[in-house]
């Protein structure tokens, strides 16, 4: 099979875009090498979609994905995970841009090149924050959960239950499961402050280390730390598990989040100021992440513009390029490496 009809093959059965396919042409980012936009005929009009793909292998009886797998055009279909933008087929909107319906294939070609160039390029907005070019709902006012969701974030659960009780042991090598500037998250409780379990949430940066708003004394006394695993896995007790949220489409350029990390640890960023309805662990991660200073677990009914969140991080947020931003920013590898395919 040509590498072309792999692709419109896979299109169809993986990706899972109705109607005839006409049209797929690959192309690469700084985010993501495997990507391709599909012009599909349905329902009478000519479509425009954005596939992005990660190739999946079977490793221990768990499929995991793995960002730096190379694959070929030989490969079968499920050595693939592919997502498929707009994940609403109707959707009329790129971003703040329409999404056409076109009478002909030559206005949908043409839309798909738009595309294509957009992502690619090298400067603007759409560069360093190209999920406000794929989220339909950027730029009106939309709640946290419907913003961080599926495709645009898959959230996953690492290592096994133990006894059926919601304590997870973590198993292999974290770094296979979790990549840098994943959001992770474990339930805790503090016997002594909480009457209730809490989500503590941080940034995983590689080699087991977590960047978050702590201190492993009272919550008030928190500020921006670099810490061991075992630190931030500490005191769960059985209430624990870890959940990873995996951003699919970056909302920020990689490089200012490491930058972003290194200048809040050395400023201390929150030192004494922890508050838990406008301050908290949440609230700091989702910031350096996704640019959204929101907090799920105190602001979930709280609606807010993911755009303007987005350009006031990027102004608040102070960037410092030492050597500590650099051994960050060299565990990051651009997804999957070129012997990829697309799909």
């Amino acid at each position: 099979m040509g590498q072309q009809e792999l692709y419109k093959k896979l299109a169809k059965s993986d990706a899972g875009i109705p109607g005839t396919i006409h049209e797929v042409e690959t192309f690469s980012t700084w985010w993501n090498k495997n990507l391709a936009t599909v012009v599909s005929y349905y329902d009478n009009y000519y479509r425009v979609f954005l596939v992005v793909a990660r190739v999946k292998k079977e490793s221990g009886g768990w499929n995991v994905v793995y960002a730096d797998t190379g694959a070929t055009e030989d490969s079968p279909i499920w050595s693939y995970v592919t997502h498929t933008f707009p994940h609403d087929h109707s959707c009329n909107y790129w971003g703040e841009r329409g999404r056409g319906k076109h009478n002909y294939f030559s206005d949908a070609k043409s839309e798909a090149d738009w595309l294509r160039r957009e992502l690619s390029k090298g400067y603007g907005k759409y560069h360093d924050n190209p999920i406000m070019l794929i989220h339909p709902g950027c730029n009106v006012g939309r709640y946290f959960h419907e913003l961080v969701t599926e495709p645009y974030v898959v959230k996953k659960e690492v290592g096994v239950a133990q006894n059926g009780l919601s304590k997870f042991k973590i198993i292999g090598d974290l770094d296979s499961d979790i990549k840098p500037f994943d959001i992770i998250k474990v339930l805790k409780k503090d016997e002594t402050f909480d009457v209730v379990p809490y989500y503590h949430a941080g940034v995983y940066l590689g080699n087991e280390k977590v960047f978050h708003f702590y201190d492993e004394h009272r919550k008030e006394w928190a500020k921006a730390r670099i810490d061991s695993i075992g630190t931030f896995w500490s005191g769960i007790n059985t209430h624990g598990h870890l959940i990873i949220y995996h951003p699919i489409v970056p909302f920020r350029n990689w490089e200012k989040i490491a930058q972003n990390v290194a200048w809040a640890v050395e400023k201390r960023y929150g030192e004494d100021c922890y508050d838990k309805f406008h301050r908290n662990c949440e609230h700091l991660a989702n910031t350096i992440v996704y640019g959204a200073n929101h907090s799920e677990q105190v602001d979930k009914w709280n609606p807010f513009c993911l755009g303007t969140e987005i350009s006031q991080a990027n102004s608040e947020l102070g960037e410092l390029d030492n050597r500590q931003a650099r051994d960050i920013q060299e565990r990051i590898e651009v997804p999957p490496k070129s012997s990829c395919r697309i799909m």
